[in-house]
């Protein structure tokens, strides 16, 4: 039997608790190994270095966390695979932190299928909260951050 892979999905109490425990749900039965919460600066550092993947669900505050930036340069240092999708119960525009732009691997809408796919190593690429394609300023794959 194949271990699952380990990820750590990482949100505020802003998104929909509802939505994201379908996410964890869809994700556990999928195969993975999840990990979840909102962490403190210490136990992220202990659980990011146990984890293939990190995943955060962006909301509107997002772009001026500086916990969720110091996240996502770690997760990113530590050489796993980041991802980001946007919460589904927002209509305002969610705007990306700055980080994303650099360290991102994955980047799309409320969508577990293709997030689950991209866990599993397919190209997802960049999407918008609608799931348009996006491009991000950069035009390669992250480098180490």
């Amino acid at each position: 039997m194949e271990t699952p892979k380990r990820i750590l999905i990482s949100y505020q109490n802003t998104c929909d608790a509802e939505e994201v425990g379908k996410l964890i749900t869809y994700l556990k039965e999928a195969g993975f190994d999840v990990q979840h919460g909102n962490f403190s600066n210490s136990d992220f550092d202990k659980i990011v270095d146990e984890v293939e993947s990190y995943v955060c669900i962006l909301d509107q505050n997002s772009h001026r966390s500086t916990d969720l930036a110091r996240e996502i340069i770690k997760a990113a240092k530590a050489g796993k695979k980041v991802f980001a999708i946007y919460c589904p119960t927002t209509d305002i525009e969610i705007q990306l932190p700055s980080s994303l732009d650099i360290c991102a691997t994955a980047i799309t809408e409320w969508d577990a299928e293709k997030l689950r796919k991209g866990l599993n190593g397919e190209d997802i690429g960049f999407s918008d909260q609608k799931g348009q394609q996006k491009p991000l300023s950069r035009s390669t794959k992250p480098p180490k951050c």
